[in-house]
């Protein structure tokens, strides 16, 4: 996240938005965050770093993997009940269908930034206020909510 204050401030976080307000507004919030080390998470960081070198990523049609690490003990992800956790891995499809070139979709970014990321709605603010509330806490007393949490079970 070195490269962090001189892409926001380069515009390269604007170039990514495609001129959405919301979306430039959410991810700047995000690496702002990531980037001071107030949340310990390798996804952020990674995702700047392909933006930040002008990498692709890809999102196959179906999910190939299923989070078993919700749970009270878990170190990013605490809550079983999320509509996240244990999703069914999926088969792929074999051959595999590759596209004729490779570019960026605008519009699978903003689709994705709208879905997944910055969701409306009550679910989705209570997601955001539970993560900046955990954010804002020392790291023992989170060992210790997450103790309580397990021992109440």
């Amino acid at each position: 996240m070195i490269l962090w204050p001189a892409f926001r401030d380069g515009g390269g976080l604007k170039a990514w938005s495609a001129g959405d307000e919301s979306f430039e507004k959410y991810w700047l919030r995000i690496f702002d965050v990531t980037s001071t080390g107030t949340i310990d998470t390798w996804d952020y960081q990674f995702l700047f770093t392909c933006w930040a070198h002008h990498g692709l990523t890809c999102i196959p049609e179906k999910n190939l993997v299923s989070n078993i690490g919700f749970s009270a003990d878990g170190t990013h992800t605490f809550d079983p009940a999320s509509c996240e956790a244990n999703l069914p891995g999926l088969d792929i499809s074999f051959p595999l269908r590759h596209p004729p070139f490779i570019t960026r979709s605008v519009e699978a970014d903003l689709y994705e930034h709208k879905t997944v990321f910055d969701r409306q709605g009550k679910r989705s603010i209570w997601r955001r206020a539970r993560t900046a509330i955990r954010a804002a806490l020392p790291d023992p007393l989170i060992a210790a909510l997450k103790t309580m949490r397990g021992a109440g079970r």
